[in-house]
């Protein structure tokens, strides 16, 4: 049946616009060696971060996530494998530990204050909406990492009422700390490349921006730096 066949009226079909896909920025080498000494990141973790692009690409999909999640799987774990043969057991810090586990358990001690179900809606508020992840703009990217210190002074004075209350906790604490880096990384960057636009500088600037954007953590804050895209090798 040809398009001219049918009762446009009777034959609707209803479209609704999401957005899929998946950004991994994790950098690795080859070998799936990440810059930590003895972290190694595969699969969507470090998929289609800035490597070829210089920017953001266009997410992961299905058959693609399939075949490059087989690969660098096994590339990672030969690597492992070679490195675990002569690696030495590392020092445990119990005072570190013993800091960590009464960070993570503070939550239990706090009677009222927002629930962790508020606290995502308010990452995915910011992620979500098009104006601010995908047609973006510098004051609009103000706005939302406005609207995430919100949600991370929040953070502080949440309840947590079991085990699993304080996971969701911890999850909505990364879920805001992986939106604020990839907002101040778009704000940084004032040009338009690949799935990263801006609407105030709408094009590419590879004068400028063929560069990847590195995110460290230096003193408890993020630092940003920018590297060139080594086009060359």
């Amino acid at each position: 049946m040809c398009s001219s066949d049918l009762d446009i009226e009777k034959e609707k079909i209803e479209i609704e616009p999401v957005f899929i896909g998946g950004h991994g920025p994790i950098r690795v080498d080859t070998a799936c060696r990440t810059s930590l000494g003895r972290l190694w990141a595969a699969g969507d973790a470090c998929s289609v971060g800035s490597g070829w692009a210089g920017a953001r690409t266009t997410g992961t999909y299905p058959a693609v996530g399939i075949a490059f999640g087989i690969v660098s799987g096994y590339r990672a774990g030969v690597s492992v494998g070679e490195f675990v043969k002569d690696a030495s057991q590392l020092p445990i810090d119990i005072s570190r530990v013993e800091k960590t586990r009464e960070l993570r358990y503070a939550s239990l001690s706090i009677e009222k204050g927002p629930s962790y179900h508020e606290l995502i809606y308010g990452v995915h508020e910011v992620t979500m909406p098009m104006k601010y992840n995908f047609f973006r703009r510098g004051d609009r990217l103000e706005e939302a990492l406005g609207k995430l210190e919100i949600v991370q002074e929040k953070l502080k004075e949440a309840p947590a009422r079991d085990s699993h209350g304080i996971v969701k906790l911890l999850e909505t604490e990364s879920l805001a700390v992986c939106a604020e880096m990839t907002f101040r990384a778009a704000l940084m960057r004032t040009e338009s490349r690949i799935s990263h636009k801006r609407e105030d500088f709408p094009h590419p600037d590879d004068k400028n921006w063929l560069k990847w954007i590195i995110i460290q953590k230096k003193n408890d804050k993020m630092e940003f730096r920018t590297e060139d895209v080594p086009i060359d090798r």
